[in-house]
């Protein structure tokens, strides 16, 4: 989700909180881009964004209750990275820390000449599950300069190309060293490619006679959902998500179209794409507790006690009171609410704790 020169000063935290929470349904990875630094666009030498991305974390914590961490790794130097002068911009991870957990010390950039004065891929790994998902965060070298769609020179130059088919190849070959060590590697590329699907930085991914071994989910959507943003009336998707075989397999997707068409108080100009994995191996758990003692939250907001004739569905529950086995405290994910013929809260995990949503 490309964010626009996010900083900490923005008044649009709430915003951006709202549609991750309401529009995105609280995905349990979200890959940002132009996350600024402390001061954004100021001349302070503090150039970590951990200071910009607490304010979107307070703020999907006040939205939702829900709990996110985040991961970066800061430019060495100002005004290395493109963007906004002195805005310093770079991608980072906010994770859901009830949901996943990071592998620590797992981030790494993808360096090389290729990504001089622009954003470097970042590298994290993830556990749901038991299950590791890698998710490269990329931000390619902008299409600024490129001709108009309907000026003299036709076909237009699109500027930037050599740049971005570097940098791609560069992610490309990263790719291909670890699935050389393991082929069965969950591998999610996602981010601000600033270029289309048939464009060369991203066919020598997908394509098989390139030597490519990811698929772009958007051919999961109609032709005519594919696009993440407007450029001279044209909608063009430049966002994508590619991925590997074992995440493509059961992949949902979708292109949130949120901003893209509207102008205003948008947070960003940019749609998120938004994927979900199904990783298989439910568990079914029961939890049987009187009336009134159980405590029901709907991705984080809390209901309070429920009575036996409420029946919230998609739930997260625990008992408060301790009147089952240890073995059925704890969570419930994505459970229904139900009431038997005695009178009883009968929570029932009926969508399983298998899927990872990540944008």
């Amino acid at each position: 989700y490309n964010v626009e020169n996010l900083d900490s000063s923005d008044g649009k935290y709430d915003v951006l909180a709202s549609n991750i929470v309401y529009n995105l349904h609280a995905p349990d990875i979200i890959a940002l881009q132009e996350i600024q630094d402390a001061d954004g666009a100021g001349r302070g030498t503090d150039l970590s964004g951990v200071k910009t991305a607490q304010g979107l974390i307070d703020a999907i914590a006040a939205t939702s209750g829900l709990r996110y961490g985040y991961v970066e790794i800061a430019p060495t130097a100002a005004n290395t990275t493109g963007g906004e002068p002195n805005g310093n911009i770079r991608g980072g991870y906010l994770y859901n820390l009830d949901r996943v957990t990071y592998v620590e010390g797992s981030a790494e950039l993808i360096d090389g000449p290729a990504y001089n004065n622009t954003r470097k891929p970042l590298v994290a790994d993830f556990l749901f599950h038991g299950e590791m998902v890698t998710a490269i965060n990329v931000h390619l070298t902008s299409r600024g300069g490129s001709d108009p769609l309907w000026g003299a020179t036709q076909p237009p130059a699109d500027a930037g190309d050599a740049a971005r088919t570097a940098q791609a190849a560069g992610v490309k070959a990263y790719i291909n060293a670890h699935l050389a060590d393991n082929p069965d590697l969950n591998i999610a590329v996602l981010g601000d490619w600033n270029g289309f699907a048939w464009e060369n930085a991203q066919t020598q991914l997908t394509d098989p006679a390139k030597g490519g071994a990811l698929t772009d989910l958007n051919t999961l959507l109609s032709v005519e959902e594919r696009y993440s943003y407007l450029f001279e009336g044209n909608a063009q998707q430049i966002d994508h998500i590619l991925v590997t075989e074992g995440l493509r397999a059961n992949a949902q997707y979708d292109a949130v179209h949120i901003n893209s068409q509207f102008g205003g108080d948008r947070p960003t100009d940019h749609d998120p794409q938004l994927a979900v994995f199904d990783f298989g191996g439910a568990v079914a758990r029961t939890m049987v507790a009187s009336a009134g003692q159980d405590v029901v939250t709907e991705q984080g907001f809390d209901f309070g006690s429920v009575p036996a004739s409420t029946h919230p569905t998609d739930v997260f529950a625990w008992d408060t009171a301790s009147t089952v086995a240890a073995a059925e405290t704890g969570n419930v994910a994505n459970g229904a609410l139900q009431v038997d013929s005695f009178g009883y809260d009968q929570l029932y995990s009926v969508t399983p704790v298998d899927h990872i949503h990540l944008v």
